[in-house]
């Protein structure tokens, strides 16, 4: 298992991390271990609902008509003469 060691956390930082560690009957260290991971896997679940979003936006945009980019006044006259 790895390790990591962090410095300059700020103190109001810690006295919450150590009071919730208390609340809850585990160490701090265990705390943050929990708190990490809870947070990484919030994080994964939202890069992948961004993901999700980008396909559905990539596959409306295929469906789109080519001749979609030309200038909305032309289509407007076009309507407007039949």
């Amino acid at each position: 298992m790895g390790k990591i060691v962090l410095e300059d956390v700020e103190e109001g930082t810690l006295d919450r991390l150590k009071a919730l560690a208390s609340s809850t009957g585990r160490t701090p260290e265990e705390e943050a271990k929990l708190l990490l991971a809870g947070a990484l896997a919030r994080e994964a679940g939202e890069h992948a609902r961004r993901r999700d979003l980008l396909e559905r936006m990539r596959r409306t945009a295929a469906m789109t008509r080519p001749d979609m980019d030309a200038d909305i006044t032309d289509l407007i006259r076009e309507d407007r003469d039949r």
